[in-house]
């Protein structure tokens, strides 16, 4: 966007002060906004899946209109071709995760660390979205979605608690108790559904 309007050539120093907050407020918002937009993949596992498997519909809705409209695809097949194998699409999702949201919240990240007064995101936590993320890199490499009706091979559960506490292992902490639970929701399987995305099959929060 434009930003806020620009101070008078005549503005004091107090007066550009001011801009200068408003335009960069202006600014981080849209940040937070866009990371907001592809942040999906910092939600706890189970959502994370679920929300994925919505947007890969969309995508694959998107993926048939080009076909309607331009005889082709515009977009990358493994994304958004509804007959892509169901390996390229589990690595354009990891692809997604790896290459736009890990550096968006990274950078953030570091912009809330930064100490000085006129840094209006100072303070602002996204922690918890990182250490999401970054966990869910590596149970997408652990699990393996296939389309329904195919015979599948399930992780054991003790394999899934045995991962988890690899990823976690970090005793003695608040956060042994939300291990605790991700755990118990992670023994369910993740299957692909007929337009190529995803669902878990346990239940979901």
């Amino acid at each position: 966007g434009p930003g806020p309007p620009k101070p008078p050539a005549t503005a004091d120093e107090e007066q550009r002060a001011v801009w200068e907050r408003l335009y960069q407020e202006e600014f981080v918002l849209e940040l937070f906004l866009h990371a907001a937009d592809i942040g999906n993949p910092t939600l706890p596992f189970d959502q994370w899946v679920r929300w994925n498997r919505l947007v890969q519909r969309e995508f694959h809705d998107q993926g048939q209109r080009e076909l309607l409209e331009f005889g082709e695809l515009i977009s990358l097949p493994a994304g958004f071709d509804i007959n892509a194998p169901i390996k390229a699409e589990h690595g354009f999702t990891k692809g997604f995760m790896q290459h736009l949201t890990l550096p968006m919240f990274q950078k953030l990240h570091e912009l809330t660390q930064v100490r000085c007064s006129r840094n209006v995101c100072q303070g602002v936590n996204v922690e918890g979205c990182l250490e999401n993320l970054q966990q869910n890199l590596k149970l997408w490499d652990e699990y393996s979605p296939i389309r329904l009706g195919e015979e599948e091979n399930l992780p054991s559960l003790m394999a899934v608690e045995e991962s988890e506490s690899d990823l976690g292992s970090n005793t003695d902490t608040d956060d042994d108790h939300d291990c605790d639970e991700k755990e118990d929701k992670l023994g369910g399987r993740i299957v692909a559904g007929s337009d190529g995305g995803e669902e878990k099959a346990a239940s979901s929060a």
